[in-house]
């Protein structure tokens, strides 16, 4: 048993790919949130989770807050995968709305850009895309990030790269 583990929770697949590629590089275990409990994770002395950022919120960052606040001793390492390209952009606004500050703390971030297929949503999402869409189109205020979202808006658009992951993978190798 690896002494690693990956957990994930996605609504479209690229969290899913990101975790596989992480737990393919660390050779670890691999779960989806909805599948591990506290007992499960107190096995591992290095937990990664992986979730998509929507709305603002780290999917399972609940769940997964509860099961790091029962763990100690433990290397805890998240995750988010979105649209925004982390090299530009600043998710502490998002860390603190989904970790408290002593988990902040004691885990390590790590921001990967995903993919979206608008004509897989459902219609709740479409509607939730077509007003982010129109109220950027009303903004003053437009960035290279708002720029690039009314320009592949409606379209499948995939930004997800192996290769991003390595900041991550050198990172746990040091708890190994």
């Amino acid at each position: 048993m690896s002494n690693v583990v990956v957990v994930y929770q996605t609504r479209h697949g690229a969290t899913l790919k990101y975790a596989k590629w992480i737990s393919e590089a660390l050779h670890s275990d691999l779960y989806h949130l909805s599948d591990v409990h506290a007992n499960i994770l107190e096995k591992y002395t290095t937990i990664i989770y992986g979730g998509a950022l929507y709305a603002s919120g780290i999917m399972g960052s609940k769940k997964i807050s509860n099961y790091f606040s029962g763990v100690h001793d433990k290397n805890l390492i998240v995750f988010t995968v979105g649209l925004s390209n982390p090299k530009t952009t600043d998710y502490q606004e998002i860390i603190n709305k989904n970790f408290n500050d002593q988990l902040q703390q004691a885990i390590s971030f790590f921001h990967f850009r995903g993919a979206i297929d608008y004509k897989k949503l459902n219609i709740i999402h479409r509607i939730m895309m077509f007003a982010l869409k129109s109220k950027i189109k009303k903004s003053k205020n437009a960035s290279p990030e708002t720029s690039l979202f009314l320009e592949t808006y409606g379209k499948q658009i995939d930004f997800t790269e192996k290769e991003s992951i390595n900041p991550l993978i050198i990172h746990a190798q040091h708890f190994i």
